[in-house]
């Protein structure tokens, strides 16, 4: 298996363009079996070194090869949900989860900037003839106001 992955490293790009019928065998081909069954289970090993890491210690674009496809049942193969689940789980997720929590940080700020702190101003009412209407008789507080440029601030540079 590493003396073909070494001797042609892009044989998964190879066969995803020229011969993409032959992939799901050499998919298979990935896999062990076990020929004996324990307790209803057997024993299988995946062999997915070449497909998550190249030959020079880097990302391997086999997945992204595979996903070029459009061919579902290809990336459903048990290899390669297996190797995309490694993946996700040990590379993909915490980056993804700090993305989307700065994402919901600034969004919080965005919306204490321009929608809360805005309203936290007094209002005085004043009736005119059976119709009341707010009339702004006072402005926001000097600390409020340094809040929220600072949050402003933060949301046009960040």
């Amino acid at each position: 298996m590493n003396d073909m992955f070494e001797r042609h490293p892009d044989i998964v790009k190879r066969l995803a363009v020229d011969a993409p019928q032959l992939l799901p065998m050499v998919l298979d081909g990935l896999v062990w079996r076990s020929r004996v069954v324990e307790d209803c289970k057997r024993r299988v090993n995946y062999y997915l070194k070449h497909l998550i890491v190249g030959s020079d210690g880097s990302y391997s674009h086999a997945t992204a090869w595979i996903a070029g496809l459009n061919d579902p049942v290809i990336v459903c193969h048990p290899v390669m949900v297996t190797a995309a689940d490694l993946l996700w789980n040990r590379a993909a997720l915490l980056t993804f989860l700090y993305r989307r929590a700065w994402f919901l940080f600034t969004l919080v700020i965005f919306i204490l900037a321009q929608a809360v702190l805005n309203k936290l101003m007094p209002i005085e009412w004043e009736t005119v003839t059976d119709v009341v209407k707010p009339e702004v008789r006072s402005t926001l507080p000097m600390e409020v106001r340094v809040v929220l440029a600072v949050f402003r601030s933060f949301i046009y540079t960040a």
